[in-house]
């Protein structure tokens, strides 16, 4: 049979060109021997299986029909390629006029010029290739020039469980069985009282189709109706494609076809309930279902090719899904995960803390922020005169301080151990501040800190410190180990304990590995950008980037980071005036995810609460410090206006 090489895309030559020498010299031989290649070419419209040539190549294996009057000698190819040559079998064909069919057929007659033949009306099915094919040719010398019959059905076969698939035309059209061929520069054909209105293509007995590309022999003419393809798994009829579109199938031509369906993409591959995922695949129904985790998702089918699902309720954040897609008459197909998220809805109040020191009534100006497990806050005030650490009592609608600390050298993040006490950056102490028996208490690290900014503290009470001047953070408990990066500003550990997310304070725009959040591994020392894409955030340039690619991002400074145990990094962004949440996509990648604004326009600094009219989604102004209670409630230090900021989640 013939094979199509280089199947690398989806079109290439079912038949080299070739110019036979009349004259060719043949091996010798006691009786007649006959070169054989295909004369139609790239003029026509032709299958192109590959780039690199195309050919339909003759195998060994391949045996040719001479005729001549009554006779039908069976010749065999002698070598493999695009041009051979063929020696009798077991008798030489005799006289000077020949007509030549492949395959070989042992009921092929001859008259006039007309060969009758049989087309298989059941064709067994080849990856990539196929089995059944019919060419003929005539010479008066030794010099075969093929010219194909038929043209080709390619049938791209997409779902498992496929066994026989069945073309027919819409208007009673013969396009396989017996026909009467007259061999020709353009050779023709008539149907006969044996041919067959269906041709099928099928697997061999026992088995099922694999996903691939397969081609179908079939008859060219006009199918002025269209065609009906259906599909068979076992003996069931899965699946019935009917094409009304007037339709002409050439000689050496191939129409495309597909069967079954699959699923290639879906996009985006991170969203929340009630969001829309689009499915890219081919041969979606009208009845297509697609369910998420054993849940039915509303599915519109905006065409074969493409589904628009919504995300149900029900799903656990922080979570990979993947969506089962279901057409009648195939088994289900999986896509590739998508990431759940959830977020809340949340309102907002502003709080203005007051306390006394030396009998003076002061307003806070909130830097840092900590809390303890029994239910205080402290907070870090390094613009009043004097500095001050207060401890309180906060919620949604009140305060209560219980402790004014008067402290020294630029008090900013702080962090409290697992015994509740408070421990904070000294900016211009080079050191570690700490409130001891209610007074405050620095060390210093001058060799290791320069300008530190925040503190965090992991397992054991390791104590890590963001030096920004220098570029350091500082693993200051024990031998102190020493991590070099870009000028951290602020920093939270992820409750895995291996990595620490951090925030830089860029000195210039152009600065390289400034505009980012970043994380550390504390095994390796790698530093990766979570979010940003290096560009300072100003006028133009705000943006939470594209959905899935948190790298396309525009983050500035940041003031405070927080990280929730589903693995989502709250972050305040003083360059953007926002409150912004990075949410890792499919695997955990952050990179994958999305970042999305809590609290904040965009480049607009203001006091607004969420839901007012002039801005809904609300308004900061040079956020410092974000923390997150057990509940889910988010205090947000807002330094230049002197209040501490609560978003409290809506209860669904």
């Amino acid at each position: 049979m013939k094979t199509i090489k280089y199947l690398a895309i989806a079109a290439a030559v079912l038949a080299a060109s070739s110019c036979l020498n009349e004259s060719a010299e043949l091996p010798q031989t006691d009786g007649k021997v006959f070169t054989a290649a295909f004369a139609d070419g790239e003029t026509k419209a032709v299958l192109k299986p590959g780039v690199e040539t195309s050919a339909v190549e003759w195998e060994t294996t391949d045996h040719v029909s001479i005729l001549a009057g009554e006779s039908n000698w069976d010749y065999a190819a002698q070598t493999a390629g695009t041009a051979t040559t063929l020696k009798y079998v077991s008798e030489s064909a005799q006289g000077d006029k020949f007509y030549a069919l492949y395959p070989y057929d042992a009921t092929a007659t001859l008259a006039d010029g007309v060969i009758t033949t049989v087309l298989p009306a059941e064709q067994t099915a080849v990856p990539g290739s196929f089995s059944a094919h019919m060419a003929v040719a005539y010479t008066e010398t030794n010099a075969l020039a093929f010219k194909n019959v038929c043209g080709l059905v390619r049938v791209k076969v997409m779902s498992e469980g496929v066994t026989k698939v069945v073309f027919e035309g819409k208007s009673d059209e013969y396009v396989a069985g017996k026909i009467a061929v007259t061999v020709a520069d353009e050779p023709t054909w008539i149907a006969t009282a044996e041919s067959s209105k269906t041709v099928a293509l099928v697997a061999e007995e026992g088995k099922t189709l694999a996903k691939g590309d397969y081609y179908l022999a079939t008859l060219p003419q006009r199918f002025s109706a269209g065609f009906t393809v259906k599909v068979y798994c076992g003996e069931t009829l899965a699946q019935t494609k009917d094409v009304a579109a007037d339709l002409t199938l050439q000689r050496c031509q191939v129409v495309p076809g597909s069967v079954g369906f699959d699923v290639e993409s879906i996009a985006p591959t991170i969203a929340t309930v009630g969001e829309t995922i689009t499915v890219t695949g081919y041969g979606f129904t009208a009845d297509t279902k697609v369910k998420i985790n054993g849940t039915e998702a509303t599915v519109s089918v905006t065409s074969s090719s493409s589904l628009a699902v919504t995300v149900p309720s029900g799903l656990s954040k922080a979570t990979d899904y993947k969506l089962s897609v279901e057409v009648p008459g195939f088994d289900a197909v999986e896509t590739e995960p998508f990431r759940y998220f959830y977020l809340p809805e949340y309102t907002s109040k502003t709080i203005s803390v007051k306390y006394t020191l030396n009998d003076t009534e002061k307003t806070l100006v909130p830097e840092g922020l900590a809390l303890t497990s029994d239910g205080y806050m402290w907070i870090t005030d390094r613009n009043s005169s004097p500095h001050v650490l207060l401890k309180v009592k906060l919620s949604a609608d009140s305060y209560e301080v219980a402790l004014v600390v008067s402290a020294g050298s630029y008090p900013f993040g702080c962090d409290v151990d697992s015994n509740n006490d408070i421990y904070v950056a000294a900016k211009t102490g080079k050191g570690v501040g700490a409130v001891v028996n209610g007074s405050w208490s620095i060390t210093q690290y001058t060799e290791y800190l320069n300008n530190p900014m925040d503190l965090v503290f992991g397992d054991n009470d390791n104590m890590y410190v963001a030096s920004r001047d220098n570029g350091k953070i500082v693993c200051l408990t024990g031998t102190p180990k020493v991590y070099t990066v870009y000028r951290p500003t602020a920093l939270a550990l992820d409750h895995s304990q291996t990595k620490i997310f951090f925030g830089t304070g860029a000195k210039a725009e152009t600065d390289t590995d400034a505009w980012y959040l970043h994380m550390l591994d504390l095994e390796t020392g790698e530093v990766t950008p979570v979010a940003g894409s290096n560009i300072k955030p100003k006028s133009g340039t705000y943006t939470n980037g594209a959905v899935g690619n948190t790298l396309s991002a525009v983050v500035g400074n940041i003031g405070g980071v927080y990280c929730c145990s589903d693995g989502y990094v709250y972050y305040t962004d003083q360059g953007s005036h926002a409150l912004q949440v990075v949410i890792p996509g499919v695997g955990g990648d952050y990179t994958k995810g999305i970042v999305k604004t809590l609290i904040g326009v965009l480049g607009s600094a203001g006091s607004d609460e969420i839901g007012s009219s002039a801005a809904p989604t609300g308004k900061l102004k040079t956020p410092s410090d974000v923390e997150i209670d057990a509940n889910g409630v988010i205090y947000i230090a807002g330094n230049s206006n002197k209040v501490i900021r609560v978003l409290t989640p809506k209860v669904n």
